[in-house]
């Protein structure tokens, strides 16, 4: 969500052009969050005082080289080179700033990054019903996986449109069920 600033492009150098961007959220100073400008992913560094969401505030863009050089990448990940090492380790996938493009941000194993008691790892390895209620939720789901209606239509005095809430229970009935469950194995399956 950037608007265009008349004078880029105007001079042959690569000198940075101020951006005006959006405040996607409400965020303090030194956060960092991506926008994108004339086709260009660039991250964004909260200024000092930080800033709401809506807000407008100006940041400084280098525009990329325009002399671009095209690398052939191969379809199968099993491919190797002339020396034996694969093609996956030879080519960087990462556009400008370090973001990652066509590939994942973080390997297989980096969930294990912040130490085995982070509350991620240990919600994601033992309690995975109520992590998936919690994403359902925040994506506005029922604990069936049926979507919502936003009930967003523009205008905030449209009284025609119903807003659909079931989804604001979804956490809740996913822990029921989630312990319901749990309870009737423990009861009702005997031990061998």
């Amino acid at each position: 969500m950037t608007v265009k600033d008349p004078n880029y492009g105007a001079t042959a150098s690569l000198a940075p052009t101020n951006v005006q961007v959006i405040a996607p959220a409400t965020l303090e100073a030194g956060y960092t969050f991506d926008a994108m400008y004339e086709g260009v992913t660039f991250t964004v560094v909260v200024p000092s005082g930080g800033v709401s969401k809506g807000q407008r505030f100006i940041v400084p863009f280098t525009p990329p080289v325009t002399d671009a050089v095209a690398v052939a990448i191969p379809a199968s990940s099993d491919s190797t080179s002339a020396n034996g090492s694969s093609s996956k380790q030879q080519h960087s996938h990462s556009g400008g700033h370090g973001i990652p493009t066509g590939i994942w941000r973080d390997g297989l194993c980096d969930c294990c990054r912040f130490g085995p008691f982070h509350p991620h790892f240990i919600c994601s390895w033992c309690f995975r019903p109520f992590l998936m209620g919690q994403i359902m939720t925040r994506m506005k789901m029922t604990w069936l996986g049926q979507r919502t209606r936003n009930g967003d239509s523009g205008n905030l005095n449209d009284s025609r449109i119903e807003t659909d809430e079931r989804w604001k229970n979804t956490f809740r009935n996913i822990v029921i069920v989630t312990l319901f469950f749990g309870t009737f194995v423990t009861v009702a399956v005997p031990n061998p």
